[in-house]
């Protein structure tokens, strides 16, 4: 419960990866780095707040990461403010990959990148020294991140994630904090958040919650202190301290974390409270823009796109915001037009019974054109209704059990598609799409609809619920589901068990969502070792890589993508791209026609090594021949 003092172990999930580069067993090159390391370092100002010691007040590079044995829960993997965006490291010994927001404050964008340039760089010594030390090791480091919107004015951000290395038994983790004003611009500091006068009423709120839930956990003489507000995150109800492992009395067991609701330390913040400020602050015209309501007698505006809403029970908004007036709803199939895109971020204005609107745009597929009319998509709607991803409230408690629409589970990923089977005399190649699903998602599923082709979606398991509605569409329209693992780990560099964890986990939710019975791994990094086989084997699950890496990941480079598959593309060829970068889906736009022109039928992978010489066996890494 947010609500409660939670136990958290503070090594933390990881997160998806821009990137697949091969191990040994790929029989590929290692690439050289792409971390500068000559990066400045975070400042200790609490515009980015490292949950673990902080390398200027240590001087040892190993105590910035702390080992310990178990998993946290901290990461509810909730994306509601910002794009996602990247940096990766990939070398012989050690890869990893920092995800991160970039949104509408640009001096939070800044601050950001600096800590996550200074963090690679650092886990990147750190696995080195390790590998020096056992030579034959590697290691791999992974930070996910969740954000929030706190009511209007207010977002927080929570960066979490751990180094894994061969030659250790534990990971060691790393985690951050950040807290934005969206009114002001500014990026918070600890004391804008908690100003002196107030700190005592927030210390003694903070003992006695300990004492509350566990009276071990500090003593009388243990003194609760400035160190104790380091690393805060802002939340609708109240606000989350989080305490690494050893740093702090209560932590010396392991890392754990304090939530206080506001009326807990009434008049100790520094800030507007997010629950006061919804009804008074006045957000800037980027953040929050307010539609004024036309009345249906008032001339139509000018329509700028058309399209379909591809859930049920999609919530329109006065407001483009979550927490605006709710005016009606949009079910699925149900079409939509649009005036104007973009709308913070990740909001359509829309024409709605007569009146301007605002509508989620993870929601709706932009696949009609004004002058064609509106509806003629239309189909039978499914039997079970799909909650639409808006209506999901900021929440850093354990994930409600979700209530997925229940697929009928099948062998193939064909529910529904084009019923045409891939001719085996012609040419054939298998498009892969590796690390979403995401927002860029939907534009590829059109791009391939309008084709008549099909690919291969390999999905990270925890980003599977929030897109839970993509996930279906996926099937919906015939393409294969694969897994990618449940966050992006590198196999090659875990034990038994916790590749099975991987594995099992992220196959559990994607069939969970789409029905598919999840039959392929696509390793990160393109890693394979034994104990991976083996576990493949035992799962039913056999391995794919690729023929063609487009380095999109590295690019973000349209034209640089459609070189990499245009200038080397042959019949049998798996591409491997990604769903997350919008650069991809530019190149897309050119690709998939270009390859349809040349006479290649857009596959599966399934369907491509189905007409192979060796049928796909578990356990085993494929290839098309």
């Amino acid at each position: 419960m947010r609500k409660v003092f939670s136990l958290i172990i503070c090594i933390v999930l990881i997160l998806v990866t821009a990137c697949s580069a091969p191990a040994p067993e790929a029989a590929t090159n290692p690439q050289p780095s792409q971390v500068s390391e000559d990066v400045p370092t975070s400042d200790d100002n609490g515009k980015i707040v490292e949950v673990l010691p902080a390398r200027e007040q240590t001087g040892d590079t190993e105590n910035a990461v702390v080992e310990t044995p178990e998993e946290s829960q901290l990461l509810n993997h909730t994306h509601e403010y910002g794009e996602t965006e990247a940096i990766t490291a990939m070398e012989d010994k050690f890869s990893g990959t920092i995800f991160y927001p970039l949104g509408e404050l640009k001096s939070a964008d800044k601050d950001i990148i600096e800590w996550a340039n200074a963090t690679m760089a650092d886990a990147k010594k750190i696995s080195d020294s390790f590998s020096a030390d056992s030579p034959g090791t590697e290691g791999d480091f992974s930070v996910n991140y969740d954000s929030y919107r706190v009511g209007k004015r207010y977002v927080s951000v929570l960066e979490a994630g751990e180094l894994n290395h061969s030659s250790k038994d534990a990971p060691l983790e790393t985690a951050h904090t950040m807290n934005l004003d969206l009114q002001t611009g500014k990026v918070l500091t600890t004391d804008d958040l908690f100003p002196q006068q107030g700190r005592d009423k927030i210390f003694n709120a903070m003992r006695a919650k300990l004492a509350d839930i566990d009276d071990t956990l500090i003593g009388q003489n243990d003194t609760i202190d400035e160190r104790w507000l380091q690393y805060p995150l802002l939340m609708s109800d109240g606000i989350q301290f989080v305490l690494p492992k050893g740093e702090y009395p209560a932590s010396k067991n392991g890392g754990i974390s304090i939530y206080l609701q506001y009326s807990e330390i009434g008049g100790s913040m520094g800030i507007p409270l997010p629950s006061a400020q919804e009804s008074t602050a006045q957000p800037t015209e980027e953040q929050q823009p307010t539609p004024k309501p036309t009345p249906s007698k008032t001339k139509k505006p000018k329509i700028l796109e058309t399209g379909i809403c591809i859930a049920h029970d999609v919530h329109v908004r006065k407001t483009a915001a979550r927490t605006g007036e709710l005016i009606g709803t949009l079910s699925y199939n149900d079409s939509v037009e649009v005036i104007e895109k973009d709308i913070a971020e990740s909001w359509y204005k829309i024409w709605f019974d007569g009146q301007e609107a605002y509508v989620s745009s993870e929601f709706i597929s932009l696949a009609l054109d004004p002058e064609s009319g509106i509806g003629s998509l239309k189909t039978e709607k499914p039997s079970s209704a799909i909650d639409g991803l808006e209506t999901k409230k900021p929440s850093h408690s354990p994930k409600p059990t979700p209530e997925p629409t229940e697929a009928k589970k099948t062998s193939k990923p064909h529910d529904e598609g084009n019923g045409v089977e891939p001719d085996p005399k012609k040419k054939m190649v298998a498009l892969t799409f590796d690390d979403g699903p995401s927002k860029v998602t939907p534009r590829l599923l059109d791009l391939l609809k309008e084709s008549g082709g099909k690919a291969t979606f390999c999905m990270v398991g925890n980003r599977v619920e929030s897109f839970s509605t993509i996930v279906q569409r996926v099937t919906k329209e015939g393409h294969q589901i694969a897994s990618h693992t449940w966050d992006h780990k590198k196999l090659t560099v875990l034990s038994s068990e916790q590749i099975k964890a991987e594995l099992s986990k992220s196959a559990k939710e994607i069939e969970k969502y789409s029905g598919q019975k999840v039959k392929m791994l696509r390793p990160p990094y393109g890693s394979v070792n034994d104990s991976e086989k083996s576990m493949c084997k035992s799962l039913g699950m056999y391995i794919v890589n690729w023929d063609i890496d487009t380095e999109d990941w590295k690019t973000h480079n349209a034209d640089k993508t459609y070189d990499a598959i245009m200038n080397h593309v042959k019949s049998g060829d798996i591409i491997l791209c990604h769903d997350l970068y919008p650069a991809t889906a530019d190149a897309m736009e050119r690709v998939i026609p270009a390859l349809v022109k040349k006479g290649f039928q857009l596959v599966t992978v399934e369907e491509l090594l189905s007409h192979s010489k060796n049928a796909p066996d578990p356990g085993t890494v494929h290839r098309y021949e």
